[in-house]
Formats: C-alpha cells, sequence, structure tokens
C-alpha cells in the first residue's frame, strides 16, 4: 500500500480580488472607454460657431450731471475722441449715435 498516490487535495485559496469583482472592474473600465470615445466623436463633428460678419460698435454720447458749461463740453469732446480713436481701428465699422436736442450746445 506504500505505492498508492497521494489523495488529490484542493488547490490553496487565490489571494487578491475576487473573480466576480475583476469582472466587474473590467466592465466599468470598458463603459468609461466607450464614454470617453463617444464624447470624442461629438466634439470632433461639432461645427465651429459661426463668426460675426463685420465688427460694429456704437458710441454713446456721454452726459453730465452738473450743470456746469465746462463739464457739458468734456462730456462732449470724450465722446467725440473715443469716436475718433474707434474709428482708426480697421475692419472695425463706427456708428455715432447723437442727441436729437441740442440741450448740451451752448447758446
Amino acid at each position: 500500500m506504500d505505492d498508492a498516490a497521494p489523495a488529490p487535495t484542493a488547490p490553496p485559496p487565490r489571494e487578491g480580488v475576487p473573480r466576480g469583482h475583476a469582472r466587474r472592474a473590467w466592465a466599468s473600465g470598458l463603459a468609461f472607454a466607450v464614454l470617453l470615445a463617444a464624447i470624442a466623436w461629438w466634439w470632433r463633428d461639432r461645427a465651429p460657431p459661426a463668426a460675426p460678419a463685420e465688427a460694429s460698435i456704437a458710441v454713446l454720447p456721454f452726459t453730465t450731471l452738473s450743470d456746469a458749461r465746462e463739464d457739458r463740453y468734456f462730456a462732449e469732446g470724450l465722446s467725440v475722441e473715443m469716436l475718433n480713436a474707434l474709428a482708426g481701428v480697421p475692419g472695425l465699422k463706427v456708428a455715432a449715435c447723437q442727441r436729437a436736442t441740442g440741450g448740451d450746445r451752448p447758446r
């Protein structure tokens, strides 16, 4: 009876992540990769924002809160200077809005 083969024993327990958890981790990673690929595909196909046809700006008149005549000249001069400075920018259309009333003009 010495010649008898030893009885098979159970394999030692595996250490680490259980098999079910590893499958879930792979499935989660695959789902995340597919999500990233879908976002990249959507981002690539987006149309660029439409550029404006022409750049333009309007210069509105300044007003003064005091009754001093010098302040009115200053406010009007500031509007004119801003209009002239912006008119020198190439490719920019500048519109000036004038007052309908002549209240700020000297008499």
